[in-house]
């Protein structure tokens, strides 16, 4: 997530102290979730196929060459299938994490809008490679004819932004020196615009 971006896009004031400050890429708490569920599955098939293997040697403990032959083909195909298992899941997955950061940066309606829009978009099939889905714009852009109010626009969300600081009081900031974190110091922000919020860094 570049916090510089999405500050942009609600129209905060972005001024060199804020730039240098929040630099950069976060990751939020569910993304660095999602990087370790992908290495605990990497890890798992790559210990199922060690498994496997020690399995498959004991087996031919003992045996004839026609009755290890017969082994290996029937190993073979469990091997197999069992890589297209684990190939599946990461894609599923990957696919998963993709419409999540996708829609991340969509301002919806209402959640339930939201929901119908993720679950179209996950039927959609759409390609997908090092993580990045192909035809994301176009199939936004389709959904937006179809249910034109499912998607705040970004003119409707500067709207809403203009109104809001217009309308907002100022509020009482913390100390100086007060240390917050990133989602407070973007609600003070917002709250107070013409604040410096380095100060709360």
């Amino acid at each position: 997530m570049n916090v510089i971006e999405k500050l942009k896009q609600l129209c905060v004031e972005i001024t060199p102290e804020i730039e240098k400050a929040l630099s950069g890429e976060y990751l939020s708490e569910l993304e660095v979730e999602k990087k370790l569920n992908k290495a605990e599955l990497e890890r798992d098939g790559w210990k199922k196929k060690a498994e496997d293997a020690e399995t498959t040697l004991k087996g031919f403990e003992g045996k004839d060459f026609e009755g290890i032959q017969k082994d290996r083909d029937e190993w073979k195909k469990r091997a197999e299938d069992a890589e297209d298992d684990f190939r599946k899941k990461i894609e599923e997955r990957d696919y998963a994490d993709a419409v999540d950061k996708h829609v991340a940066d969509i301002t919806f309606t209402s959640e339930s809008a939201k929901k119908a829009y993720v679950a179209e978009l996950k039927a959609a099939g759409l390609k997908i490679k090092d993580g990045k889905i192909f035809g994301l714009q176009e199939f936004k852009e389709e959904y937006s004819k179809n249910d034109p109010n499912a998607i705040v626009s970004e003119e409707q969300q500067r709207a809403n932004w203009n109104m809001a600081v217009f309308t907002s009081k100022m509020g009482n900031p913390p100390k100086p020196g007060t240390k917050l974190g990133m989602s407070e110091l973007m609600k003070l922000k917002n709250e107070n615009p013409g604040l410096d919020i380095t100060q709360y860094m």
